[in-house]
């Protein structure tokens, strides 16, 4: 399956013609794992899920967040809906909150960022699905 990324859902993009690569994905069913009183773990708070690509050219990047995303250039966030998978492997639609990697803090290789991580927090399954 492939990822959606876009504004809302009658505007979705696969991962691949937004950022050039189709990402690898690490989802997380909560904020974070508590201990309860038996002894056992709880996923507390919203799931969120973190898209990891080897390497972005910066141009591609630049116009995927500014143009594609519509989020003003310096912005560290900004809402969108994505088609991701969650621990289990199944594929839904999300409205999501984007956190945005600091560009100057990103590692360069020539005109390419290496090891980008975009980070999707407060997945909320009530996005619409087209």
């Amino acid at each position: 399956m492939a990822y959606l990324i876009g504004t809302d859902v009658d505007a979705l993009y696969t991962a691949e013609a937004v950022f050039g690569v189709e990402p690898a994905s690490k989802p997380k069913a909560g904020a974070e794992l508590a201990e309860v009183g038996d002894g056992g773990q709880v996923w507390r708070g919203y799931p969120r899920t973190t898209w990891l690509f080897k390497a972005i050219p910066v141009a591609t990047y630049k116009t995927a967040i500014t143009t594609t995303l519509n989020i003003a250039a310096g912005a560290a966030y900004g809402d969108v809906v994505i088609y991701t998978r969650d621990e289990y492997d199944t594929f839904a639609y999300w409205e999501a909150i984007i956190r945005l990697p600091d560009p100057a803090t990103l590692e360069r290789w020539g005109a390419q960022y290496l090891n980008v991580a975009l980070e999707f927090v407060l997945l909320n399954t009530t996005a619409p699905t087209p």
